[in-house]
This record gives C-alpha cells, structure tokens and sequence, in this order.
C-alpha cells in the first residue's frame, strides 16, 4: 500500500498523518510505503508523527517505509 503525502507536514497537520498511517497499518497491509515526493515542506513534527505508526508496523509484521 502507498500512501501519498503532499503539501506542507507540520504541527498543524501531523496529527492527520498519523492517524492515515494508523489506519494503513492496521488495515492488515504487509507493507505501507509513504511517499513524501511530493511534500513542500515537513518539520520535527511531520517526523514524529511517523514514529508511532512504525513502531505500530512493526508489532504487526507490517513494514512501514
């Protein structure tokens, strides 16, 4: 699965990127690509909100990359 992530990632918007990414992982997906490719900007808090869903991944033998 690839998720698709485009525009600014801040504090303003990472909460909804977790929660995508929560939703991917849990979807039963063995692999969740994110692919930032089209993102203009990404601070501290667009970082961290990937950490919870990869260590969410990762219980689930899903990989999150």
């Amino acid at each position: 699965m690839v998720v698709a992530v485009s525009g600014g990632v801040d504090h303003l918007t990472a909460a909804r990127l977790d929660d995508v990414l929560l939703t991917a992982v849990a979807s039963g997906a063995r692999s969740v690509e994110v692919d930032f490719s089209r993102v203009s900007f990404c601070d501290c808090a667009g970082l961290t909100s990937c950490w919870e869903p990869g260590a969410t991944a990762r219980t689930r033998g899903c990989g999150l990359w």
